[in-house]
């Protein structure tokens, strides 16, 4: 889901910067990215994603650690405004992997880890011998759900 909100939003960061149009202050960060995009089938594309990645997150993904910082917006409000994409491209970039390296930290996400690593993890060599991974409390009622990683 990571993966399609970057490419959401690396379209919304080229179509506001072609656009030259800024994102207003005061909203969400991909509300903004959104309308200065101008596009609106953007906008329910990039809300559908970002359901389901609350879905899958949960109050993390709401966190000062996961959610774009002012210092990014402004960043990229100054290359929008300049028509510079590439600049603004590195700035999501670099955003881009710090959100991912924090997601993969919190509590709530520790499963996106390779299994020999979680200690919550019991590996469930079901598939080819490869090991899938269920949560260990969860195995005791004789159920295995897929690990997903984020």
């Amino acid at each position: 889901m990571l993966d399609i909100l970057e490419q959401l939003e690396r379209l919304a960061l080229h179509q506001a910067a072609n656009a030259r149009s800024l994102p207003d202050e005061g909203r969400p960060f991909w509300t903004e990215l959104c309308q200065a995009s101008g596009n609106s089938y953007l906008t329910a594309h990039m809300d559908g994603v970002l359901a389901h990645l609350k879905l899958a997150f949960g109050a993390v993904f709401e966190s000062p650690e996961i959610q774009p910082p002012e210092m990014l917006r402004e960043r990229l409000r100054q290359s929008i405004l300049s028509g510079n994409v590439n600049q603004a491209e590195q700035e999501l970039l670099k955003y881009w992997q710090r959100r991912r390296q924090t997601a993969t930290r919190l509590a709530s996400c520790q499963h996106a880890q390779p299994h020999e690593i979680c200690d919550d993890c019991a590996p469930d060599l079901g598939q080819a011998g490869r090991a899938t991974g269920a949560a260990k409390e969860d195995m005791e009622d004789d159920e295995v759900f897929p690990v997903f990683a984020v």
